[in-house]
């Protein structure tokens, strides 16, 4: 495992896949580097899992990662994702 490693090698191994995020940049994937500087793309919330009484399922995330755009091309602009930063912490479990 190291910076370059992308969260897909972890979960698609579930089918349907899990980690399908809706990236528009096809030639730059979203990896663990990117996730930690916050530079994947990814929204900065879950929707209707921010201050919600009960966590969102691990299913919801990624169904809502498969459905949100990425707001710019992975490694490339900071913007903080408390999405993405859950993301990295799942993965590294």
């Amino acid at each position: 495992i190291n910076l370059q490693t992308t969260p897909a090698e972890f979960y698609n191994n579930i089918t349907p896949p899990a980690f399908m995020p809706l990236n528009p940049w096809p030639n730059s994937d979203i990896t663990l580097g990117s996730l930690a500087s916050h530079t994947s793309g990814l929204a900065r919330e879950a929707v209707g899992c921010n201050f919600s009484p009960t966590p969102c399922q691990e299913s919801t995330v990624f169904e809502q990662i498969s459905r949100i755009p990425l707001a710019h091309e992975p490694g490339t602009t900071p913007r903080y994702s408390n999405f993405g930063l859950a993301l990295l912490g799942r993965t590294l479990e």
